[in-house]
């Protein structure tokens, strides 16, 4: 007879529905979440990389996979090509679509092709072969990342008090330096060979040696210019390798999932490299002229 009262004031409970939600509200929150935590991630990863660093374990395995993700040739074929076709139509369009070549070259002959060679060294082939290697590079290995998560290698890094930083990041960042700055090297020596080809083959009695010699003459008055290389190589495989990081580790519970990482990286990497690489290109250009 006590519960009486209590059974009788729980059957009258009424469940009120809450306020509806909008749908493209609730869709805008969660896309902002996600930016903020995007971006937190993005400040926070020199310090998140250099404590993987500190913290690195079985440094042999490490080195392993790094080399394997440098040196892939699949990756530095698919970047060398791209990047020849890139230099050869800059060429071909400098040196065929000149008004009037008869009455220019003879004029001109030497600034047209030291401009050529610095457009293509210093601005045209770094870019190129970075954005070919951090979309190459990125998915294989943001895919590779988010197939473990999903397979539950986040919770066996745990148990193996391996730090993630030092399994993927660390990894990840130093496999994109390296493979940025062999197919800049690449990029550079071949694209630069092959537009003096294209000069020499337009122009009857044209020499190779000394268009090359033309072309690279004046880099060494440039001043910076390797500098500004080497900065364009390490800030480009650094911000490749984070992001690839980043979304490669993003919970994943599904095929979908590992699919949205890969089109994230390579979305936000190639976009991100190119913002770096222009930026450097403009400070050099306006700072060391």
């Amino acid at each position: 007879g006590a519960h009486a009262p209590v059974d009788r004031q729980v059957g009258e409970l009424r469940i009120e529905a809450g306020r509806p939600v909008n749908p493209l509200v609730a869709a805008a929150k969660q896309k902002l979440g996600e930016s903020l935590n995007t971006l937190g991630g993005a400040v926070l990863s020199p310090l998140a990389f250099l404590w993987g660093l500190l913290r690195i374990k079985r440094p042999l395995f490490v080195l392993k996979k790094l080399l394997a993700d440098g040196l892939s040739p699949g990756t530095h074929l698919f970047s060398w090509l791209g990047s020849l076709l890139i230099g050869g139509t800059v060429a071909y369009f400098i040196f065929e679509q000149l008004p009037r070549p008869e009455l220019v070259e003879p004029l001109l002959l030497q600034e047209i092709l030291q401009a050529t060679g610095h457009t293509l060294v210093r601005v045209v082939l770094p870019l190129g072969a970075a954005a070919l290697i951090t979309g190459k590079l990125g998915a294989a290995q943001a895919a590779r990342l988010s197939s473990g998560v999903r397979s539950g290698m986040l919770e066996t890094l745990a148990l193996g008090r391996w730090p993630v930083e030092s399994f993927a990041l660390v990894p990840a960042v130093l496999a994109q330096v390296l493979a940025i700055a062999i197919a800049t090297g690449l990029a550079v020596a071949s694209g630069v060979t092959l537009a003096a080809l294209i000069y020499v083959a337009g122009h009857e009695g044209a020499s190779l040696g000394l268009a090359l010699n033309l072309m690279s003459d004046g880099l060494s008055d440039a001043p910076k210019w390797f500098e500004f290389l080497l900065a364009k190589i390490c800030i480009s495989g650094f911000i490749g390798g984070t992001l690839a990081a980043m979304f490669g580790l993003t919970p994943a519970t599904s095929e979908d999932d590992v699919a949205k990482a890969v089109h994230r990286t390579l979305l936000w990497g190639i976009l991100a490299v190119i913002t770096a690489q222009c930026a450097l290109i403009i400070w050099e250009f306006t700072s060391f002229r």
